[in-house]
């Protein structure tokens, strides 16, 4: 039984957080500061008593556009860590949008909001009037409903400013609050008509990670939610103010959820796919997960070849193995350089996507050694976001010559090649360091985009797959990031690295040496075979089929 609760710890408790300073921190409430200060002279002077009703349904309605700070106020053992941006925007659009589709990282509290925070919000606001959660199997959801239970229950705030919720009806699968709302809790593929009583209808159906890693495996099955969901849970919500709300982890390309977020499929619906690491390096909550902390998680899968896993965890980015041009397992990794067989070194730059703009993307300055077979071995690299600093971009450059001795550097024939070209030419004679500068112009592709990038980039990168594969193409094991970018290919948030090394891998090809009479026979596709004299100048395309 629960104990009941006094007026005077009504009233002590509702005085507490129904303060002038606590009230002017809740956002859009609908009393302008006037009507709060009348408010809290009625209540000094005694005219309104903090327990009466009158009290709890005015702080009640400060709230009400409000759901982080009704979070924040009375679920706080629930919403400790400082709230990041994302929280908001989520809460925001709950409150405001029909159709919702929400892709967040694991861990990053999604389903309290959605499930949880928003749940009660709407059930003791009286907001909504049928509520029902959906997830994977009952036994989940029943586990989403059983925390709102138990906050109904134990939570002095909530019973001290809605009283006491509980009724009869009252189970592991369904509440019914005093307040006339009820909740719900389904799994995947149930029966929802029976929700329907005439022409009371589900005005909130919240689907919460209502896919598994074994059924988005499956086309048959990924088809068969989605048809369950087009011909069960659309048609039960009530048609003229019912929310659908998808919230979980994109777990496959061709996933509900994927689809969901497809404006081309579900035009209907407003979106967000976040990642718990942005573009800019940056944290999408840095109270509870900061960029070190992330960089150990992934640096954690990578050391286990698992770099896919994170990809799907915690960037909403599934990478299709059965597809994917590279796979971190057929990744060829040396520790050790074959000094009896090396032939020459170069280096090869990509300049920040073309620019030295502050905002410009990473710089990759790598170095690559070539052996008799004509093998590529990536030795070194440096991966700076230098923007304007050349000094910063020359000094990197001079001390990987001076470790490397590399005789050439390559970089792409672009606006900003052309800028850098006579400051490097003038930083040479400076340090009295000398090394041939080649410049190139590699096609173009046919213009379309391909994943992040564009055909020319995308089939550059991509003809390095098979010598990749085959271990013609050698990595240092620490080179995470370029791992990652080739990994995640085409569809990487940078890929600087990964197109340094394919303008590494076309000009090996164009300057191919004549190969040892042995490895003709362990060579059938002629990675490393050429019947042209070595050194002879090539069309850059003319031998990987671009």
């Amino acid at each position: 039984m629960q104990r009941q609760i006094t007026k005077a710890e009504r009233a002590g408790e509702l005085s507490g957080y129904a303060s002038p300073p606590a009230m002017d921190g809740i956002r859009d409430c609908p009393f302008p500061v006037e009507a709060r200060e009348r408010f809290f002279a009625k209540v000094s002077s005694g005219e309104i008593d903090m327990a009466s009703p009158i009290a709890r349904s005015f702080v009640a309605k400060c709230y009400e556009r409000d759901l982080m700070g009704f979070a924040r106020r009375f679920l706080p053992d629930h919403f400790r860590d400082s709230p990041p941006a994302f929280h908001a925007e989520i809460a925001a659009l709950l409150l405001d949008e029909r159709r919702l589709a929400v892709a967040a990282p694991r861990g990053h509290a999604k389903s309290t909001v959605v499930s949880f925070a928003y749940v009660l919000f709407a059930a003791l606001m009286q907001k909504k009037r049928s509520i029902v959660i959906v997830s994977s199997s009952e036994d989940m959801a029943v586990r989403f409903l059983r925390r709102v239970r138990d906050e109904v229950e134990g939570n002095v705030r909530l019973r001290v400013l809605f009283e006491n919720q509980r009724t009869e009806k009252w189970s592991e699968t369904e509440l019914r609050f005093s307040s006339g709302a009820t909740i719900h809790a389904k799994g995947r593929g149930a029966q929802l008509r029976g929700l329907v009583d005439g022409s009371s209808r589900p005005d909130l159906i919240i689907l919460d990670d209502i896919e598994d890693e074994e059924l988005v495996r499956s086309d048959l099955r990924r088809a068969a939610l989605e048809q369950w969901v087009s011909g069960t849970v659309l048609p039960t919500l009530e048609p003229r103010t019912g929310q659908l709300v998808v919230v979980g982890t994109v777990l496959h390309e061709s996933s509900l959820l994927a689809r969901f977020l497809d404006a081309s499929a579900y035009p209907d619906f407003v979106t967000r796919r976040y990642a718990a690491l942005l573009d800019d390096g940056g944290s999408l909550w840095p109270a509870r997960f900061d960029e070190a902390a992330l960089k150990k998680i992934k640096d954690g899968y990578s050391s286990r070849g698992q770099l896919t896993q994170f990809y799907l965890e915690y960037q909403n980015n599934p990478i299709p193995q059965e597809s994917a041009a590279f796979r971190q397992s057929e990744f060829h990794f040396f520790e050790k350089l074959p000094d009896d067989k090396l032939m020459y070194s170069e280096a090869f730059c990509d300049l920040g996507g073309g620019s030295v703009r502050k905002t410009a993307d990473p710089t990759a300055l790598g170095v690559v050694y070539v052996d008799s077979r004509n093998d590529l071995w990536l030795e070194d690299y440096v991966n700076v976001a230098y923007g304007t600093d050349l000094k910063a971009f020359f000094d990197d450059l001079f001390k990987l010559h001076f470790r490397h001795k590399f005789r050439r550097l390559v970089m792409e024939r672009t606006q900003a090649a052309n800028m850098v070209r006579a400051a490097l030419e003038a930083e040479m004679l400076r340090r009295r360091v000398f090394f041939e500068v080649e410049y190139v112009s590699p096609t173009r592709g046919d213009g379309t985009q391909r994943g992040n990038m564009s055909d020319g980039k995308y089939q550059r990168i991509a003809a390095m797959a098979m010598p990749v594969r085959l271990g013609v193409i050698h990595i240092r094991k620490w080179m995470s990031d370029l791992q990652e970018q080739l990994v995640a290919f085409p569809r990487a948030a940078h890929d600087d690295l990964a197109d340094m090394l394919s303008y590494a891998w076309m000009l090996v090809q164009r300057r191919l040496q004549r190969p040892e009479k042995e490895d003709a026979v362990n060579d059938p596709l002629g990675l490393r075979r050429s019947s042209r004299d070595p050194g002879e100048y090539v069309p850059m395309y003319d031998e990987i089929g671009v």
